[in-house]
C-alpha cells in the first residue's frame, strides 16, 4: 500500500526543485489541489503519466489501481479514496535492457573495454576511423585521429544543437563539442576556471580541433557582451594562422607558434572577451626553409591579393625574385590559383572586421615588403663591407622601412662600440653584415607578430577583468617533433611538449595517488611513468642545461663545440642524456616520445638572438609609425626619407638614436631566448595547475597526409608516448571523480528527497549513493571518490527524478489547461449568442435602410419626370416658363472625394435671371487636376528623403571627429555641372562627393591633369562600391579615406585635397 506520506515525498520533491509553483486559488472554485498535506478532504485526480493517457491529456475518475514510479523502482498500489476524487500516479513502464553482443568499433569509450590492450586499442580505433568516426573517449580524454578528409555535416548546425547542455556525456556520440559543452558547463555550476589542452604531434588536426572548440563555444554561450563579438572571434584565426603558420612536410597548415586563448565569461554564462598569448615563433623560417617547406602563409596571400596600384605602392616584384622565398618553386606558383586568391581575400575581410584600420593594414604590408626587400641586399667586401648588387633593392627596402639610405646602410655595415668611455667605428666583416641583415629580417617579423596579437587583444580583450570573470582557456601549442636534423627550435618545442606531459602526468597518475593518502583511501595505489628527471635536467639551477647554454651564451669566446663539452661533462652519468660516440657537435636525450638526437650547432647564436643595437637606433628614427612604435621610440622624432643628408650628417643622428636605445635596454634586464621560453612555460603551467583540465589528444593516421589510411605502427607509437594505455588502465582502475561533501550534495541531494535539507555529511553522502545503487566507492574526509562513470550514473538518476517531477507538472498543468479550456468554450458559446444577436440587429437595420433608399429613389424618379412635363409645357407655352427643380438639389462634379468643391455648383432656383420669360443657368466647372510636379523634381526629393533617412543615421559625408558636422568634401545634391564649376581650375588631386540627382546613391568628382573624372558609387544596404573597382566598403567615408592613399584608377589618382564648400544651402537641406 502506497500511504499519504510517500505521495507527500515525491510532492516534497516537485516543490523544492522549483519544477511547479501554480497556486492553489488559481485553479476553479469547485476543485483544490496542492501539497497533501493541504487538501484535508477534496483532491483532484492529478497523476497520470501513461504513453497513450498522457499525449491525450485525459482524465479519468473512476479507477482502481495506480502505478506510482519512484524513481528506478516501480510498485503497485490499491486506489486512495480521499472523497469525492481518487488519486491516480500512473507511468509508462520502462523495458528491461537487454544484454547485447558489443561490435568491433561500436565502444564510444574504451575505457569500458573489458580486455584493452594494445592491440584491441588500435582494432577499435581503426573500425571507428573505417567508418569516418574520428572521436573516441579514453575516460575522460577525447581521442581525434585527423581524417585528412572533409567529413559531410560532422560539425553542422544540427550537431552544434545536439552538443548543447548534455546531460550525460554517455547519452551521445563522442565529439569535440561535448568537450566543449562538458567545460562550459563545469565552468558556470563549479564557478571555476576550465583549461582544454590540445596536443598531438604536427599535423594530427590541433589547429583544426581548437578552432571548433572555440566555435561551440561562442554557439553554447549565454550571450554577448560586446557586440559583433561572435563575428570577431570566428574571423580572428584566419588571421593568427596567416601570420604564424606555415606548411611544412609534416603538416600543410602548421603552427609554427604556441598559442593559448582564453575566453572570459561572466558569471551567467555570457562571453566578455578574448585573450591570447603567444610562444616561441619560429623566427628563423623567415630567412631560411627546408627542402620542400615554405615560408609563412602571409607572405604568398600577400603576393596573391596585391593590385597593380599596391605593386607600385609597396615597391613589389616577381615573388621569384625574392630570396627568402624562392627556395619552393612550387609555393609561388600556387600564388596565383584562385583558390590562394579567395584566401587572400578572406584574410583582407578578417582584418577589416577584427578591427585592424586601413593605415595599420598598409603599415603591415610595407613592412613585409621591406623584409623580403631585406633579403636581396648583398653585400661586398674589399677594404671594407659596403652595399652591392642591384641598389634598386636596397633603395625600395629604405623607403618601405621609412628610413634614409645612409641611415639602412650605416646599420648594417657598421657597430659603434664604447671603448673606454668613447665611441669607437667598427666596420662588419662580410658575415656579420650578412648575420645583421638576417637578424633584422627576423626581428621586424617577431615584433609584427606580436604587435598583431597585442592588437586583437585590445580589439577583442574586455576593458576591463573583475574578480568574478570565469575563463576557458584553449592551449594549442606545437607537437613532439623529430627531424633528421634537430635544432635550437625542436629542443624548445619538445621541451615544452615534455613539461605538457609532465602536467597531464600530474593530473592523471600522480595526484590521484597524493589525493587518496591525504583522504585515507587504502588499496588504491597507482604506478606510472615520471619524466621529472628529464624535466630538472633542463631546469636545475645552475646546473642545468639551460643555465650551462646561458652561461656560455655571455661568453665572449664561446663556441657551440665547447657548449657540447660542457653538456657531456655535466649529463654523461644521467640516465635520459646519451652521449655521442665520436667528436660530433651532437647529442641525444630520451624524451617520454622517443629519442632524438641535436645538433648543437647555431646553439649560442639562436639562444643570444641579439639584434645589433646600431640596427635599433636606426629603425627608432623611421617615418613609418608602426616600425617605430615595434622598437620603443613611439615618442621619438621620425626622420623624413626624403631628407637629404649627408653621410657625417646621418652618422651623427644615428648614434644619437643608438644612445637612447642602449640606454633604455640597459634599464632592461637581458634574458636568452631560452631563459625567456623557460618563463613563459613556467606562466603558462601556473595558468593550468590553476584550472580545471580537460584533454584532446589528437592522432596523425599516416606520415602521407593522406585519406582513408590507418598506419597501425605509426599510430601505435603516437598512442604510447601520448600515454592512452596508461591513461586507460589508471582509469579502469582509479577514481576520477571526486567532489567535496557539500558540492557533491548540493548535486546529488534531490536524490535524497524525503529529506530535502540533509547536512553534507559522509552519511548523507552515502545514503545518496545507496539511493542511486552506487556500490564500490569511497568516502574520504572531505570528498567522496567514485569512478568515472559512477558521476554518469548518478546523472542519469538525477535525470530521471527531474523526468518524473516533469511529467507531474505536465499533467497537473494539462488538468488546469482543461479546466480553463471549459470555461473558456462557456465563454465563446455566449460571445457567439452575443455576436448572432448582433448581427440579426443589424439585418434588420439593413432592411430598414433599403426601404427607406428605395422610398428616395422612387421620389427622385417621380421629380424627372414632372421636371420634363414641365419642360415639354414650356416648349408648348413659352411666354409662362416653368422651372420645377428641387432648391437643394446641388450637382457636384466628377472626381474623389477629397478634390470635389464645395462652391462649385449651386441650387438651380439661385441661378434663375430675374428678366421674364429668360432662364440663365451656370455651367459647373470641373474639377482641376492637383498640381503638377516634374520628373526631376520627384526625383530630387526622392533623394534627399533617401539621404535623411538612412544614409544620414550611418555617418555618410560626416566628419570624423563629429556627428553634426559634413565633411569639406561632402557638397550634397548639387548637379554635375554645378560640381564642374567648383573643380574649374583647381590642383591635380581636388575632389568631391556629391548625391546623385536621378538614382539612390553618389557621384565622386575628380580633377586629374586639368581635367575632371566623374565616377559613380553604388549603394547596395551596407556596401559601398566604387564601379569600375571589385573592392567594396562598410561606408561612404571608408572609399574617402580608402583612396587618399590608392589610386583611384591606374593613372595613380589619389582623393589628395577636399574642395571647399561655396554654398550652404544644398547642405542645410539634407540635415
Amino acid at each position: 500500500m502506497l500511504t499519504v506520506g510517500g505521495l507527500s515525498g515525491i510532492w516534497n520533491y516537485v516543490w523544492h526543485v522549483s519544477l511547479f509553483r501554480t497556486k492553489s486559488e488559481d485553479i476553479p472554485t469547485h476543485t483544490t489541489y496542492g501539497h497533501p498535506s493541504f487538501v484535508p478532504s477534496t483532491c483532484l485526480v492529478l497523476f497520470e503519466v501513461d504513453e497513450c493517457l498522457l499525449m491525450n491529456s485525459y482524465i479519468y475518475y473512476a479507477s482502481s489501481v495506480a502505478v506510482f514510479v519512484d524513481c528506478a523502482f516501480l510498485i503497485s498500489v490499491s486506489t486512495i479514496s480521499l472523497a469525492p476524487y481518487r488519486i491516480f500516479s500512473t507511468s509508462k513502464l520502462c523495458n528491461t535492457q537487454t544484454m547485447e553482443v558489443v561490435s568491433k568499433g561500436d565502444i564510444d569509450n574504451l575505457a569500458l573495454h573489458e580486455a584493452l590492450t594494445e592491440e584491441s586499442l588500435l582494432q577499435e580505433l581503426q573500425s571507428r576511423f573505417d567508418r569516418d568516426i574520428i572521436y573516441t573517449y579514453i575516460g575522460e580524454i577525447l581521442v581525434s585521429v585527423n581524417p585528412f578528409k572533409n567529413i559531410p555535416n560532422l560539425y553542422s548546425d544540427e550537431q552544434a544543437k545536439k552538443y548543447t547542455a548534455i546531460s550525460n556525456k554517455n547519452d551521445v556520440k563522442p565529439h569535440i563539442f561535448a568537450v566543449a559543452d562538458t567545460a562550459f558547463q563545469s565552468m558556470l555550476h563549479g564557478c571555476k576556471d576550465q583549461v582544454c589542452v590540445v596536443s598531438g604531434e604536427s599535423g594530427a588536426g590541433k589547429t583544426e580541433a581548437t578552432k571548433y572548440f572555440i566555435k561551440h563555444l561562442t554557439h553554447i554561450c549565454h550571450g554577448l557582451e560586446m557586440p559583433g563579438l561572435h563575428h570577431k572571434l570566428v574571423n580572428l584565426n584566419p588571421v593568427l594562422e596567416a601570420f604564424g603558420n606555415a606548411q611544412t612536410l609534416m603538416n600543410d597548415n602548421s603552427s609554427r607558434f604556441g598559442k593559448f586563448t582564453e575566453l572570459v565569461f561572466t558569471r551567467d554564462g555570457r562571453i566578455r572577451g578574448a585573450t591570447m598569448r603567444q610562444y616561441l615563433l619560429e623566427k628563423s623560417r623567415i630567412i631560411f626553409q627546408n627542402t620542400g617547406e615554405q615560408n609563412f602563409h602571409i607572405f604568398y596571400l600577400f603576393f596573391a591579393t596585391t593590385t597593380e596600384d599596391d605593386r607600385f605602392t609597396y615597391s613589389l616584384h616577381p615573388p621569384e625574385s625574392y630570396v627568402y622565398l624562392n627556395r619552393n618553386p612550387h609555393a609561388l606558383l600556387a600564388i596565383d590559383t584562385p583558390e590562394m586568391t579567395k584566401a587572400g581575400r578572406e584574410l583582407l575581410n578578417c582584418l577589416t572586421d577584427v578591427g585592424f584600420t586601413a593605415a595599420e593594414q598598409a603599415n603591415i604590408w610595407a613592412l613585409l615588403s621591406g623584409i623580403l626587400l631585406l633579403g636581396n641586399i648583398d653585400f661586398a667586401e674589399e677594404s671594407t663591407v659596403e652595399i652591392s648588387g642591384d641598389q634598386q633593392f636596397f633603395q625600395q627596402c629604405c623607403v618601405q622601412l621609412g628610413i634614409n639610405e645612409h641611415t639602412l646602410g650605416l646599420a648594417l655595415t657598421r657597430s659603434v662600440v664604447i671603448i673606454r668611455g668613447e665611441e669607437m667605428e667598427c666596420a662588419y666583416k662580410l658575415s656579420e653584415s650578412e648575420d645583421c641583415r638576417n637578424a633584422t629580417a627576423k626581428a621586424l617579423y617577431d615584433r609584427i607578430f606580436s604587435w598583431v596579437i597585442q592588437r586583437c587583444n585590445q580589439l577583442l580583450g574586455p576593458q576591463s577583468r573583475t574578480v568574478t570573470d570565469l575563463t576557458v582557456g584553449i592551449l594549442d601549442i606545437f607537437g613532439f617533433e623529430c627531424f633528421e636534423a634537430n635544432g635550437f627550435e625542436q629542443i624548445c618545442i619538445n621541451l615544452a611538449n615534455e613539461h605538457l606531459q609532465f602536467f597531464f602526468n600530474e593530473h592523471i597518475f600522480r595526484m590521484e595517488q597524493i589525493e587518496y593518502e591525504s583522504e585515507g583511501i587504502v588499496g588504491a595505489n597507482i604506478t606510472y611513468t615520471d619524466n621529472k628527471q628529464l624535466l630538472d635536467l633542463f631546469f636545475k639551477a645552475k646546473l642545468g642545461l639551460i643555465a650551462l647554454l646561458d652561461e656560455e651564451s655571455t661568453l665572449p669566446a664561446a663556441t657551440d663545440d665547447k657548449l657540447v663539452t660542457r653538456l657531456h661533462d655535466a649529463f654523461s652519468s644521467h640516465q635520459d642524456y646519451i652521449r655521442p660516440r665520436g667528436n660530433e657537435c651532437q647529442f641525444t636525450l630520451r624524451h617520454y616520445a622517443g629519442s632524438v638526437t641535436y645538433s648543437a650547432r647555431g646553439f649560442l647564436y639562436k639562444n643570444r638572438d641579439t639584434l645589433a643595437v646600431d640596427v635599433i637606433g636606426a629603425l627608432r628614427v623611421s617615418e613609418n609609425d608602426l616600425v617605430r612604435h615595434l622598437f620603443g621610440a613611439s615618442n621619438d622624432p621620425a626622420q623624413k626619407v626624403s631628407c637629404k643628408m649627408n653621410l657625417n650628417q646621418t652618422r651623427a643622428m644615428i648614434r644619437e638614436s643608438t644612445r637612447k636605445a642602449r640606454a633604455e635596454l640597459a634599464k632592461q634586464q637581458k634574458a636568452s631566448v631560452a631563459t625567456m621560453f623557460r618563463k613563459s612555460l613556467s606562466d603558462l603551467m601556473g595558468r593550468l595547475n590553476a584550472s580545471a583540465p580537460h584533454f584532446i589528444r589528437c592522432i596523425k593516421p599516416n606520415y602521407d597526409k593522406l585519406p582513408e589510411d590507418f598506419d597501425e605502427g605509426f599510430i601505435a607509437k603516437q598512442l604510447k608516448y601520448t600515454g592512452m594505455m596508461e591513461t586507460t588502465r589508471i582509469r579502469r582502475e582509479g577514481f576520477s571523480c571526486r567532489p567535496l561533501f557539500g558540492d557533491f550534495v548540493t548535486r546529488y541531494g534531490s536524490l535524497l528527497w524525503h529529506q530535502p535539507h540533509a547536512k553534507p555529511e559522509p552519511l548523507t553522502c552515502r545514503m545518496i549513493l545507496e539511493n542511486a545503487g552506487i556500490t564500490n566507492y569511497y568516502i574520504g574526509k572531505t570528498k567522496v571518490f567514485l569512478r568515472y562513470w559512477q558521476a554518469d550514473e548518478l546523472a542519469a538518476a538525477v535525470q530521471r527524478m527531474h523526468t518524473s517531477a516533469t511529467q507531474i507538472q505536465a499533467v497537473v498543468r494539462g488538468f488546469y489547461g482543461r479546466c480553463h479550456t471549459v470555461i473558456q468554450q462557456s465563454q465563446v458559446i455566449s460571445t457567439k449568442r452575443e455576436v448572432a444577436k448582433l448581427f440579426k440587429s443589424l439585418e434588420e437595420h439593413a432592411s430598414m435602410i433599403n426601404s427607406a433608399l428605395s422610398r428616395v429613389c422612387n421620389a427622385d424618379s417621380a421629380r424627372q419626370i414632372s421636371q420634363k412635363a414641365a419642360e415639354r409645357t414650356e416648349q408648348n407655352h413659352p411666354t409662362s416658363p416653368q422651372i420645377v427643380v428641387q432648391e437643394d438639389q446641388n450637382v457636384y462634379m466628377y472626381g474623389s472625394p477629397r478634390h470635389r468643391q464645395q462652391n462649385a455648383t449651386t441650387p438651380v432656383s439661385q441661378l434663375a435671371n430675374s428678366s421674364a420669360g429668360s432662364v440663365r443657368i451656370n455651367r459647373i466647372s470641373m474639377h482641376a487636376k492637383p498640381p503638377y510636379k516634374s520628373n526631376k523634381t520627384a526625383k530630387r526629393e526622392r533623394s534627399i528623403r533617401w539621404f535623411r533617412e538612412i544614409e544620414l543615421h550611418k555617418g555618410a559625408g560626416l566628419e570624423q571627429s563629429t556627428t553634426t558636422g559634413f565633411a569639406q568634401w561632402f557638397h550634397g545634391l548639387i548637379s554635375r555641372k554645378e560640381a564642374e564649376a567648383l573643380l574649374q581650375n583647381q590642383p591635380d588631386g581636388t575632389f568631391l562627393v556629391r548625391v546623385a540627382e536621378s538614382r539612390l546613391g553618389y557621384s565622386l568628382s575628380l580633377t586629374k591633369n586639368n581635367k575632371i573624372k566623374h565616377f559613380m558609387i553604388n549603394v547596395d544596404e551596407d556596401d559601398y562600391e566604387l564601379v569600375g573597382s571589385d573592392k567594396t566598403f562598410r561606408s561612404l567615408n571608408a572609399i574617402v579615406r580608402y583612396h587618399e592613399t590608392h589610386s583611384v584608377t591606374s593613372a595613380h589618382d589619389r582623393l589628395l585635397h577636399p574642395c571647399p564648400h561655396q554654398n550652404n544651402n544644398r547642405l542645410a537641406e539634407l540635415s
